[in-house]
Formats: structure tokens, C-alpha cells, sequence
């Protein structure tokens, strides 16, 4: 016990010391969009270990750690900015390697059992929520060059998939994870060693509160969240993010998680179409954040238009002009979300961004086990294509306006 309480009085002075070294937004950014990268890699292996066991429990396992994520996600992001995202990030990528190395144990059949998958996958969907804690650090860190930051954590996601895609293909289970270990070891290190909570200047003061009781603290903490989703305009953002969020993945999920081998191509197109996105936030970084939602709306509400047409004509959908025209719609929805990421950072405090991009990312969570749904029940019925190519269309054209209404009611913007 020693050991470790010099271990955290070490850990102290490196963040209270890091506090006085200069401001490297480029830095952070690197750094930040590496644990969003790990994070994504890390889910997915976790989620692929689930497809040992029979269905039912299959399924159990996957909308239980969804829901379990969803439920923590705001808390944990919330508990940053009152303890210090640095720490916090440290907690959760530490959380995330001991599900990976337990995962490990699992996969290479050292200790292949059903309660070890249970533990694993409770511990990381509790402490192991990385991504809100990120995009909150960039909210910190970033300052008023907010849209093209969230824009390259779709680069993050966009990597992460690619990866996901070729693991598939190439390496065993095994491999994989032994390499994700070794990946969360290296941005273990770097988050320990190299970032900064610039965020937190005022950290003695919020430290104080650490005092009270962690049951007094999460109670607050819940309260606070409880009262941003009340507020009207906060609700229509989510509610046009859970949408976007849909679109996207009811078509890149069929391939990624459920291993339909005809999307494989489809799949990279999309990849390629967020890429490109982030290009075009880049290229049109001057332009209001109202007329890049509108960029990205009608580039992906008409960009499946062509796929409809062609269908109209013939009985077989071309899967070759479907891919074409999820390229164009992943250019559009790689815009949204960013863009609506900078609109909430510049209205929300410094210590109130964890808050808000953990509802975020619940809200993603919750939109990704929907999407899993709707493809698990399409795959059981051996519904058409046109099914699942009409829930992306529709989510996206019917998301305008839930957004439209937001864009009417967000507060004005922080000085």
C-alpha cells in the first residue's frame, strides 16, 4: 500500500507540475485522437469475444454492456470535470488494458469461461468510457478551432474501423488483441507522461470537494446530468445526432459486426467519404457552422437518390453505385457531427464539457445498439437491401428537423 500511495503523490506532482508548461493544442490533439482510436479497437475486440457463446447470450452480452456504457458514460465524463480529465483518463485507459488483458486470457483459452467475459466487460463499460473524456479535452484544448478538431476524430473512428476491417481479414483473434494491449501499454504512457489537463487550471479549488462522500458526489453529479438533458435545445441535439449516428451505422455495421462479406467494399467507401469530410471541414474552416450543417444535410440526403433511381429501373441493386453513393453520404455525415460538437463547446462552461459529451456519447451508444437491432432483425427475416438503405435515408432527412429546432434554441456563445 506504500508503494502505491507514493505511486499517486507521484502522479499528483506530474499533473500539478504539467500545469506550467506551455500550451501545445497540435500535442494534444495527436495524443487525444490516439486513445479515441484505442477506445474503438478496444470495444469492438470486446464485442467480437461475445460471438463464442450461443446467441441468446450473445445478445444478452451485447445489449447489456451497451446499455451498462450508456448509463456511465455521463457520469464518468461528469466526475472529469470535478476531479481533473487527466486522472480520469488515466483511470479509463488503465480500465481498458485490464479488460484487454483479461480478454486475452479468454481468447488464447488460458481461461475461457463465461464470468471472466462478465467482469471484463463490466469493468470497461464502468471506468473504461475513454471517448467522452476525450472530446471533452478537446473542448479544453483546443480553443476556437473547435469544428476541425472533432472533424479528425472521426479520422480516429475511420482508423479504427479500417483496422477492424483488415483484422478480420488477416489475424486471429489473438494477435489482434495482443496487439491492442500493447497499443493501450504505449497511450498509457504518453497520457501519464505527456498530457496536460490545461483545462484545469483552478484544480486545488475543485480538488477540495473530493472531501465529501463519493455517494454525495455521484448523486450531484447525476442531478447535474439530469438537469442538462432537461434543457429544450440540448434535447433536439441529441435527438438529431441519434439519428446521424443511425444512418451511419445500419450500413457499416453489416459488414464490420456482422460480417456481410458483399459490404466489404461498401465499407471502405464509407471510410474513404469520412476521410474526405474531414478534408472538406479543413478546406472550409472560415464558413458558419450553420452552413456546414447544411452542406452535410443536403450532400447526405441526396447522395442516395441515384441508388433509388437505379432501383426503380431494375430488380438486383447495384451494389457498386450503393457504394458510390455512401461515399458522397459519408462526406455529409462526417460533417455533422463535428460541427455540432464545436456548436456545444462554444456554449458550454469549461467544467461542464465532460458533462455534455458523456450524454454524447450515450446517446451514440444508444444509436449504435438500435442500428445492431435493426440489422439483427433485417439478417433474421432476410428482409432486401432497400430495408436497411431507407432507415439511413429516412434517419438522415427526418433529423433536420429535431436540429433545426436546436440551431433555434441553443444559447448564445461563451466570450
Amino acid at each position: 500500500m506504500q508503494y502505491i500511495h507514493l505511486i499517486w503523490i507521484k502522479l499528483r506532482k506530474i499533473t500539478f507540475m504539467q500545469q506550467k508548461i506551455p500550451h501545445k493544442p497540435n500535442y494534444y490533439l495527436v495524443l487525444i485522437l490516439m486513445f479515441i482510436f484505442g477506445d474503438v479497437v478496444c470495444e469492438n475486440y470486446i464485442f467480437r469475444s461475445y460471438n463464442s457463446f450461443v446467441p441468446k447470450i450473445e445478445l444478452c452480452f451485447f445489449i447489456g454492456t451497451l446499455l451498462l456504457q450508456a448509463l456511465a458514460s455521463p457520469v464518468q465524463a461528469a466526475f472529469s470535470d470535478l476531479f481533473c480529465r487527466k486522472r480520469s483518463i488515466i483511470i479509463s485507459l488503465s480500465t481498458s488494458l485490464f479488460s484487454l488483458l483479461l480478454l486475452l486470457l479468454f481468447n488464447s483459452k488460458i481461461l475461457a469461461v463465461l464470468p471472466l467475459v462478465v467482469v471484463l466487460s463490466f469493468i470497461k463499460g464502468t471506468f473504461g468510457n475513454t471517448i467522452p473524456l476525450s472530446l471533452a479535452a478537446i473542448a479544453d484544448t483546443q480553443d476556437k478551432n473547435y469544428r476541425v478538431s472533432f472533424g479528425f476524430t472521426t479520422l480516429s473512428y475511420t482508423l479504427a474501423f479500417v483496422l477492424m476491417i483488415f483484422t478480420t481479414l488477416y489475424l486471429s483473434d489473438l494477435i489482434s488483441n495482443i496487439i491492442a494491449a500493447l497499443y493501450y501499454v504505449i497511450i498509457l504512457f504518453f497520457s501519464i507522461f505527456s498530457f496536460i489537463d490545461i483545462r484545469d487550471k483552478n484544480f486545488q479549488h475543485h480538488a477540495g470537494s473530493q472531501h465529501n462522500s463519493v455517494w454525495k458526489l455521484l448523486k450531484k453529479e447525476l442531478t447535474l446530468v439530469g438537469a442538462e438533458l432537461r434543457k429544450s435545445s440540448l434535447q433536439y441535439g441529441i435527438i438529431a445526432f441519434f439519428l446521424w449516428e443511425i444512418s451511419i451505422y445500419s450500413v457499416l455495421l453489416l459488414y464490420v459486426d456482422f460480417n456481410v462479406e458483399a459490404f466489404r467494399f461498401i465499407a471502405m467507401t464509407m471510410m474513404l467519404g469520412y476521410a474526405t469530410g474531414i478534408f472538406v471541414l479543413k478546406i472550409y474552416n472560415t464558413t458558419t457552422d450553420l452552413n456546414m450543417c447544411k452542406f452535410g444535410y443536403l450532400l447526405g440526403s441526396i447522395s442516395l437518390t441515384p441508388f433509388y433511381f437505379h432501383l426503380f429501373f431494375n430488380e438486383a441493386p447495384s451494389l457498386t453505385l450503393l457504394a458510390v453513393c455512401y461515399y458522397f453520404h459519408s462526406i455529409g455525415l462526417a460533417v455533422l457531427p463535428p460541427t455540432l460538437f464545436a456548436m456545444l463547446a462554444k456554449v458550454t462552461k469549461p467544467h461542464e464539457q465532460g458533462r455534455i459529451y458523456g450524454i454524447i456519447e450515450s446517446v451514440d451508444t444508444i444509436a449504435f445498439l438500435v442500428s445492431s437491432l435493426a440489422v439483427l432483425i433485417s439478417s433474421i427475416n432476410d428482409l432486401p437491401l432497400i430495408y436497411i438503405v431507407s432507415l439511413s435515408f429516412l434517419t438522415i432527412v427526418v433529423s433536420w428537423f429535431p436540429f433545426k429546432m436546436y440551431h433555434k434554441l441553443r444559447p448564445k456563445e461563451l466570450v
